[in-house]
């Protein structure tokens, strides 16, 4: 992680994070590490799809509501998220 300052005069401002994008298998790492649970990348799409992050670019996939959703449980969206707000692509509510 680092931080992006830009200063311009006579003007006071805020220093924001800049994180980088985590990548699906960081993710899955990071959800391993800490909750014990494997997450598939469909799993991660479809948690991005529920945060409004993205939605699901193939029509043929079917959505977190579709007849795959067993598969996203409950506590596997949980930690997801909570990767998410690790790796600061969403915030904590």
């Amino acid at each position: 992680m680092f931080a992006l300052i830009v200063e311009i005069d006579d003007y006071e401002g805020e220093t924001y994070l800049q994180t980088k994008r985590a990548t699906y298998k960081e993710i899955r790492t990071w959800v391993k590490q800490n909750y014990g649970l494997h997450v598939s990348n469909l799993a991660i799409s479809w948690t991005k799809d529920l945060c409004g992050l993205a939605k699901l670019q193939h029509k043929g996939t079917p959505g977190p509501n579709g007849p795959y959703a067993a598969e996203l449980t409950h506590e596997k969206a949980e930690a997801i998220r909570a990767a998410f707000i690790s790796f600061g692509i969403i915030k904590s509510k």
